[in-house]
């Protein structure tokens, strides 16, 4: 990352339309999501997407903005009944921002946000074996892995299992504690 980058969440707009199907718009970038994902990602797709998101209370996902530059988005699911108060979160980069450690600090403020801003208590992340970055972003962040789901996804013709990453709020503000204190 080049020194006086930026990087920020913010609420996703209408306006953001046009960035979102320019940034999402490879195959390689679907190929590390759940299929509900569009390839190609059309503008009826993006504004969809975005209309859903402006509906949320509380918002649950952010645009990830590079020097102000929609680059890619973050979030998650609410989940429900007994599961109230864990939410699974997700993320994605254009291509051109993949390896900069954008999604590193993206995911660090998404954390921050939940859980000073939902009743959370739970963080997790299913990802897919095969997106070793995706898991290290995740650990980075302080997610502790809880186990391997064996052949829990099919994506593009095979099975892949998925690793299952959780943090919880009491975790991440004892880590957040003793780095404030350097």
């Amino acid at each position: 990352m080049k020194a006086g980058t930026q990087i920020s969440l913010r609420t996703l707009a209408t306006d953001n339309v046009d960035q979102m199907v320019t940034v999402a718009n490879d195959k390689r970038i679907a190929d590390t999501l759940r299929d509900i994902f569009p390839h190609p990602c059309n503008r009826s797709d993006a504004e969809g997407y975005i209309l859903f998101v402006m509906s949320q209370n509380p918002i649950m996902n952010l645009g990830i903005c590079y020097d102000d530059e929609l680059v890619g988005v973050c979030g998650g699911n609410a989940l429900d009944d007994v599961h109230k108060y864990t939410a699974e979160v997700g993320y994605w980069l254009g291509l051109d921002y993949w390896g900069k450690g954008i999604a590193s600090v993206a995911v660090t403020q998404l954390i921050e946000h939940y859980f000073t801003h939902t009743p959370f208590i739970r963080l997790q992340a299913n990802v897919f074996s095969n997106n070793l970055a995706s898991e290290r972003v995740l650990i980075k962040n302080g997610f502790v892995k809880e186990g391997i789901m064996r052949k829990y996804v099919y994506k593009n013709g095979e099975y892949l299992d998925t690793p299952l990453y959780a943090l919880f709020k009491e975790d991440w503000s004892q880590l957040t504690d003793s780095r404030k204190a350097y």
